[in-house]
């Protein structure tokens, strides 16, 4: 198998080439042998409980060497692509919690405008939205603090983490098992079906926890002089209600959009020498179906599959890049965005019968369905 051509500046590019050949990892690997051999896999009506089905559709051979050819060619940066995209962003954002702060009927519309200012900020972070690698980390910097409370140390360490071991279950810190969960701690136990309880995520309060506590352990001073000067901006000028509000459900939007990406009905996900980079791109990732008027907030986050296959492609090119791949990427799974919300309840992964679980279904013994790879163990769930 080929490696990517297009070179980097950040790991997480690296992270994204595939780590061992196709027919190595085909021989071996239940999921890749299917889309070889053509096997259907059995339907959700024909599970014994009607629910998530264990297996991938059946799809022809993943052509590795030929798809990363062509996710290569839309590696670079296009800077009037892109200040079109981010400077009208800024200028929104800075708008929306200024002169509009407190007006609350608008409070849903900064929230998303904030969504969208992380997601671009999450290019820079990659190096892969401007073409100057010093612009791209100040911007980083200055961004991710400033809108998203997000410490952009703590974001580049995590995030490359994520490139690196997506679905990759050698490492716990991604994912934890059904048995794992079984053999942690009772305390352990409630901690985390709290921190994954799909009432306190989708309410903000675990989002809250993460982003206003936890990030922050490790950030640096000058970035909490940065958040800090923020808050003490609109706390002296009687907004500070309405920033953190925005704040929060910002952050409860990325925490499902993020989670949602790897976390669906029939993701894959494998250990040791049946871990592939290029099978997780493609069987790991999901295509969100994001209804035509909302597309400008996620910022063609929805072809997440084209951003794990090489990091260097900018958020701008990800739309042309999956259109113009032919059938290479038909059988990448698809969710709705009823799907982004219901999948905050699977947060383990039954090893055993490959499918995800809830922590109710882990110490009932689990059940038939599809996988998942929780991101919620980590306490990094806006790392994706």
């Amino acid at each position: 198998m080929s490696t990517l051509a297009t070179p980097g500046a950040v790991t997480e590019n690296d992270a994204c080439r595939p780590r061992r050949s196709d027919a190595a990892f085909a021989a071996k690997d239940p999921a890749t042998r299917l889309l070889r051999d053509g096997a259907q896999a059995p339907s959700r009506a024909a599970t014994a409980a009607k629910s998530r089905t264990s297996a991938q559709r059946a799809s022809p051979p993943i052509d590795a060497a030929a798809i990363h050819a062509h996710v290569a060619k839309y590696a670079h940066a296009h800077t009037p692509t892109a200040l079109l995209w981010l400077l009208p962003t800024i200028l929104a954002f800075l708008a929306l919690h200024t002169i509009f702060a407190n007006f609350w009927p608008l409070l849903p519309l900064a929230a998303l405008i904030r969504v969208r200012l992380f997601i671009l900020a999450h290019d820079l972070a990659h190096g892969a939205y401007l073409p100057s690698p010093k612009w791209n980390r100040r911007l980083t910097s200055v961004l991710m603090p400033a809108c998203a409370y997000t410490p952009a140390s703590f974001w580049t360490r995590t995030h490359a983490f994520h490139h690196r071991h997506v679905g990759d279950l050698d490492f716990p810190d991604t994912a934890w098992t059904t048995a794992r969960f079984r053999a942690a701690p009772k305390v352990d136990q409630v901690a985390y079906k709290l921190l994954s309880h799909p009432a306190l995520v989708l309410s903000g309060i675990v989002p809250a926890v993460l982003f206003f506590g936890v990030q922050q352990a490790s950030a640096h001073a000058w970035e909490w002089a940065i958040e800090a000067a923020v808050l003490g901006w609109h706390w002296s000028h009687g907004t500070a209600a309405f920033e953190l509000a925005s704040a929060t459900i910002a952050a409860t939007i990325g925490v499902l959009l993020f989670h949602a990406q790897h976390t669906f009905d029939g993701v894959h996900r494998a250990r040791g020498k049946n871990w592939d980079a290029t099978v997780m791109a493609l069987r790991g990732s999901s295509v969100l179906q994001v209804p035509y008027g909302w597309r400008w907030v996620t910022a063609a986050l929805e072809f997440h599959h084209v951003h794990h296959l090489n990091a260097k492609v900018p958020c701008y090119r990800l739309r042309a890049c999956h259109e113009d791949a032919g059938t290479w990427f038909e059988e990448v799974p698809k969710i709705t965005v009823w799907e982004v919300i219901t999948s905050v309840k699977w947060c383990l992964w039954d090893e055993q019968r490959g499918v995800v679980a809830t922590p109710d279904e882990a110490m009932r013994g689990g059940r038939e369905g599809r996988g998942s790879g929780s991101e919620f163990a980590r306490l990094s769930l806006f790392a994706e």
